[in-house]
């Protein structure tokens, strides 16, 4: 166990406060727009991407990969507060933040990567936009989320057991601030917007693609023979 610094602590929280506004400024940056609800499935999800200009995207990676990194660097302050009580739990949660430090700034990078793709692909041929883009994602995005994700689950794990078990200085209710707790938090977020539940379908991508285009003049819809402008 090791000597707790209180001081020290408390500067990395202060620091990742303002870090974590970064980063928030990073994904409103990027994710700021209204999709279009003629369209469905992931030709809509898709749609409130496609006014995003290359400045915003390539501001929202700087600023995220700064940001995410710094943030992570900050959570040393919690693995003190661990470390002070238990070794065990401040070792795993000292892995898990490594791992988080290098894959997580990487992760939003890719995520910034596929809106420039899918919005560079719509500049040529909108109709295969969306499913370029998925491509992409399933290609670059995907895995290296799958590679951040186990780190993350370490530390969310890790820091809930730490707070809940008195392992910290601070009292058990404070277990409610980890970092699970956000991503709970947008999921939700995700399924009210009716996010698609799965990106990796291209049978009904194309479906999508081929009754609904991207944008252009006014098209008649294939089976209601709605007018719909796109």
């Amino acid at each position: 166990m090791e000597t707790l610094d209180k001081g020290r602590s408390a500067h990395l929280f202060k620091l990742g406060i303002v870090s974590a506004l970064l980063a928030l400024a990073a994904d409103m940056i990027l994710g700021w727009g209204v999709a279009d609800e003629s369209l469905t499935g992931l030709d809509q999800y898709f749609s409130r991407y496609l006014t995003v200009s290359d400045t915003r995207i390539v501001l929202s990676a700087v600023l995220g990969m700064i940001g995410i990194t710094v943030e992570t660097l900050c959570c040393f302050g919690v693995y003190r507060l661990i470390a002070s009580r238990s070794g065990k739990l401040a070792h795993a949660y000292r892995a898990g933040l490594i791992g988080m430090t290098a894959f997580g700034p990487f992760t939003h990078v890719m995520c910034c990567a596929s809106i420039y793709h899918l919005n560079a692909l719509n500049k040529f041929d909108p109709s295969s936009a969306a499913e370029g883009a998925v491509k992409f994602i399933i290609c670059f995005l995907i895995p290296v989320t799958a590679v951040f994700f186990p780190f993350f689950l370490t530390v969310a794990i890790v820091q809930f057991k730490a707070f809940l078990k008195n392992e910290t200085p601070y009292p058990k209710w404070c277990c409610i601030f980890f970092y699970s707790v956000r991503t709970s938090r947008s999921l939700t977020d995700q399924a009210d917007r009716k996010l698609p539940g799965c990106i990796c379908n291209i049978d009904r991508l194309d479906k999508y693609r081929k009754s609904y285009p991207f944008h252009g003049p006014s098209y008649q819809h294939e089976e209601s023979g709605d007018v719909i402008y796109g």
